[in-house]
């Protein structure tokens, strides 16, 4: 027997008892300390942003697009405070569209090499082989080049990041937005997409683009009337 101590009196407990009641606490600890952390490391910076928020219900971010988020956050690309209306990608049609003229031109070229070289059923499969290899290529490049591209409209800015080996980033502060205006091929309004043409007021400022995004007139929307709120509320606040 081993006896417990208590505030009034002490209470007798069996071996067993004390022996399975350790082992059940211990096994609460181990689990508390498995939890996993309720934001990412790269996110708990500490600085207090107001990351994510949204106030009309747009699009939620993707888990890529939050990566790349994080990265923004980490390198101190947001500033303090800053709210977030849309973190979006390209949609993955993307991948494809922006293949297609290398896709056609390569498929041009193994049928006029097949005619041209009269080439018999070995060697036409090499041809073939050859060309899926260069069609896969691209289309991982492409991947890639989706991979590394985010679409961010904050209260005060709008943002394209993109870039594979290098990061390029487009910043303008929504004050110096002349116009946004929504682009749409031939392709792109086959899959409903569009693409939001961004032209600052200053001209040294380069232009920009969020290529092939989806709902594109509800993303439009979104950035006018942010814009919008931005001249109207930092003129009340600079005139304050």
């Amino acid at each position: 027997m081993r006896i417990y101590p208590d505030n009034d009196s002490a209470h007798e407990m069996p071996d067993g008892e004390s022996a399975r009641i350790a082992d059940t606490q211990q096994r609460d600890t181990d689990l508390i300390l498995k939890l996993p952390s309720p934001l990412p490391p790269s996110l708990s910076t500490g600085r207090g942003s107001r990351c994510c928020a949204s106030h009309s219900g747009g699009l939620a971010a993707s888990p890529r697009a939050a990566s790349m988020l994080a990265h923004l956050l980490t390198n101190h690309a947001l500033r303090h405070g800053e709210v977030i209306y849309l973190a979006i990608k390209p949609s993955l049609w993307f991948i494809l569209l922006s293949s297609m003229k290398f896709i056609a031109a390569v498929l041009i070229f193994t049928i006029a090499a097949n005619i041209y070289d009269g080439a018999s059923a070995h060697r036409s499969i090499s041809y073939w082989g050859a060309a899926l290899f260069v069609i896969s290529g691209r289309l991982t490049w492409a991947t890639l080049q989706w991979m590394g591209r985010l679409y961010v409209l904050t209260d005060q800015r709008i943002i394209r990041v993109q870039g594979v080996f290098t990061i390029d980033v487009f910043d303008c502060p929504l004050r110096r937005v002349a116009r946004v205006d929504v682009l749409r091929s031939t392709r792109e309004r086959l899959f409903r997409l569009g693409t939001m043409h961004i032209t600052p007021a200053e001209q040294s400022l380069p232009l920009a683009q969020w290529q092939m995004v989806r709902k594109p007139d509800e993303v439009h929307a979104e950035i006018i009337d942010a814009i919008e709120r931005n001249r109207r509320f930092g003129g009340m606040i600079k005139a304050a």
